[in-house]
């Protein structure tokens, strides 16, 4: 791999210069070289290789990223054990990047229970093997947030109109009754009674939620008339058929009667089989997609309708004559009659337990149509929860209690679903709930299970993919200002530098990513140092061939020492890039030839005994 640095010069450098500008792409922070970690590459099995190629580097904290299952799943067991045995002898701790599983059971945008309980348990055998890696310490398994889950989208928003500061452009829908996922925009719509000012804006704002709302409404209003129309067709063609065997008189065309009698019976009863049949799938819907209230009265109206309908039930079977089939028709028709009409009560918008009661927000959320459509990360984040909740406490159960390895949650992209700081917090509290709920129905102390649920649950905050919402206009300011809300979770970072509009995977200081003030952030929280910073640079390796390492040292301004000079400063004036590479411009050249003979035989300017001979800047004698 070359070393040359001649593609990225940043400008003269200067040993003197000691600002914020020394080293070209210098950012401003200095970091410690031992807190920076690089990733192994996505595309082998061959994890061990890459280990020994990033410890030659130099790097001391390695996380090992074969992002695709086929790949993970290819690691032999005994590699894992040698990664550990090779990282303990050489002092360097380990990281897992988890195959890219999305924890709450969605596939191209399609959700299914056995899906998300596959999820649990393939999370599971990560950070299983995860732990081989070091069985004495918390190792930190980074896990997407989401794989696939399409998200809200946001830009600035025009506060003086009285938009929010982020202005939601469209959100992602989930169809909890086909179980697909779709985006629904907010836009502005002209409405009846709307006032000037919202009509000189072009209409007033629809939120995605009342939208939502709307939808539901419509849908179940649809099915209802529907309903309610073969409904009527049913009543009629029964009552009718009932009227004709009472006005007809017996000897007078009685078999021409007979048919005609028979065909009415006969299309009211398909009626009432095809009614029965909608009313049990409008059932079945309120009691998947209904509140909490109408599961309940559901429930209540089960045990009410039971005994009703094994009733009728035991009386079709049984050969019946006119008289019998008749008054059965009328009985069936009457019941389902009662059950629409106790149906439509629960799902009106009314309060069915107060008569005459208003509709109101309140009582539409509890006894509204039942919810299809709802927010897709408001649904994916409960599952998410199950699935990292059950994974921590089974990890904490198995794998070493407070020393099993850390869920590091990894924030996704605007377009993806979990993109903001709101969104992240949202999800680690969910889940840290999950797992104490776990923790205490195996017995556990409920405080205890809280601290565990805080050590073992995070997240890794991605500055790369935060960047991203610059594309849509957002500012340092607000990538900074999320940093902050999001600072008190964060465990884990992934240090990489893009121009905000694709995730380019830069080495620090090569894009325009505030990677100095989100750090200075982080470091509000004093936990800044137990914080893994894994630099991301991924693609630069790829197109350029280099090392990131020593670029990311020089934009740190990593001492070489316990305290200068600095990599930023030295970088430029060496004829060799890389992490082993000899700082020429601080050597007597006479000396170059004793390499190999020893510590103490280097020169004194790098650790060694024998002193130079003349300085680097003005020739005089150095000692």
């Amino acid at each position: 791999m070359g070393d040359s640095y001649e593609n990225f010069y940043g400008g003269g450098i200067s040993s003197f210069e000691q600002g914020y500008s020394a080293g070209g792409s210098f950012i401003g922070y200095r970091m410690n070289a031992g807190t920076l970690g690089s990733p192994t590459s996505i595309q082998t099995a061959n994890q061990l290789k890459e280990v020994i190629s990033r410890i030659k580097e130099g790097v001391k904290n390695v996380e090992l990223q074969p992002l695709q299952e086929g790949v993970f799943d290819q690691i032999p067991k005994q590699n894992f054990e040698e990664m550990r045995a090779l990282m303990k002898l050489t002092g360097v701790k380990a990281s897992v990047h988890a195959p890219m599983i999305d924890p709450s059971g969605f596939e191209r945008g399609t959700y299914s229970e056995d899906n998300r309980q596959e999820a649990e348990r393939k999370l599971f055998s990560v950070i299983e093997r995860a732990k081989m890696l070091d069985k004495d310490n918390n190792v930190p398994v980074v896990i997407h947030s989401s794989s696939g889950l399409p998200g809200s989208e946001y830009r600035p928003g025009n506060e003086k109109a009285g938009e929010e500061k982020w202005h939601r452009q469209n959100m992602g829908v989930f169809n909890r009754q086909s179980k697909q996922t779709g985006m629904l925009p907010e836009e502005k719509e002209y409405t009846l009674g709307m006032t000037e000012k919202d009509f000189a804006a072009g209409g007033k704002l629809t939120k995605a939620e009342d939208m939502i709302d709307k939808l539901n409404k419509t849908t179940w209003v649809n099915q209802k008339e529907h309903l309610n129309y073969y409904m009527e067709l049913m009543d009629n063609r029964i009552h009718e058929g009932i009227e004709m065997m009472g006005t007809q008189k017996l000897g007078e065309g009685m078999e021409k009667f007979q048919k005609g009698f028979d065909n009415q019976l006969n299309r009211g009863e398909g009626y009432i089989e095809t009614n029965q049949e909608k009313i049990n799938e409008m059932w079945n819907t309120v009691g998947k997609f209904g509140s909490q209230e109408q599961r309940a009265e559901l429930q209540r109206l089960s045990k009410k309708y039971e005994e009703q309908a094994k009733k009728i039930e035991e009386e079709q079977k049984r050969a019946l004559d006119e008289n019998q089939k008749k008054d059965l028709l009328l009985r069936r028709a009457e019941f389902l009659n009662n059950v629409y009409k106790d149906l439509n009560g629960i799902t009106s918008g009314h309060d069915p337990s107060k008569k005459d009661s208003a509709v109101t927000k309140e009582t539409t959320e509890k006894w509204g149509a039942p919810k299809i459509l709802v927010n897709a990360e408001d649904f994916a984040r409960e599952k998410f929860a199950e699935t990292i909740g059950g994974v921590a406490w089974r990890g904490y159960n198995e794998l070493g209690g407070d020393k099993a390895p850390v869920l590091a949650i990894e924030n996704m992209y605007q377009g993806m679903a979990f993109s903001r700081a709101e969104d992240m917090e949202k999800l680690i509290v969910d889940a840290r709930k999950k797992f104490v709920a776990n923790a205490k129905s195996n017995g556990m102390d409920e405080s205890d299970a809280k601290k565990a649920a805080e050590k073992l649950i995070g997240v890794t905050w991605d500055v790369g993919h935060l960047n991203l919402f610059k594309k849509s206009g957002f500012t340092d300011a607000d990538v900074v200002k999320q940093t902050e809300k999001i600072a008190p979770y964060v465990k884990h970072v992934h240090l990489t530098d893009n121009f905000g509009y694709s995730d380019s995977h830069l080495a620090p200081g090569m894009g325009n990513v505030p990677i100095k003030k989100i750090l200075e952030e982080l470091e509000k929280t004093g936990r800044v140092g137990e914080m893994r910073k894994i630099v991301e640079a991924g693609a630069f390796v790829q197109h350029f061939g280099k090392s990131p390492h020593p670029i990311t040292m020089a934009a740190l301004g990593s001492p070489i020492y316990s305290s200068g000079p600095y990599w930023n400063q030295v970088v430029g004036m060496s004829n060799s890039g890389g992490y082993f590479g000899t700082p020429m411009a601080y050597l007597p050249e006479k000396h170059f030839s004793m390499y190999g003979t020893g510590f103490s035989g280097l020169p004194m300017e790098l650790g060694g005994q024998i002193p130079g001979t003349a300085s680097r800047v003005t020739g005089t004698p150095n000692a």
